[in-house]
């Protein structure tokens, strides 16, 4: 795959037809001789993804709290 253009897989449909799916293999020697993915790096990042989320769910909770107690309030 290091000396090939372009990698096509087969595959057949319900009619039992194929299907080609071309892939270019640009960029593949790089990426597999490459240094590789910081796995520290990684987890910081998704670890601060994860208390983004976090704090996100929790302002559209306290948001979704407030509407409904304003809500009540106006129909009382």
């Amino acid at each position: 795959m290091k000396k090939g253009s372009k990698l096509v897989a087969i595959s057949l449909n319900p009619q039992g037809k194929p299907i080609v799916f071309p892939f270019s293999l640009a960029g593949f020697t790089k990426v597999v001789d490459g240094e590789g993915l910081d796995r520290a790096a990684g987890k910081a990042r998704r670890d601060a993804l994860q208390d983004q989320l976090q704090k996100n769910a929790e302002e559209n909770r306290k948001k979704l709290i407030a509407q409904q107690n304003k809500e009540r309030g106006s129909t009382n």
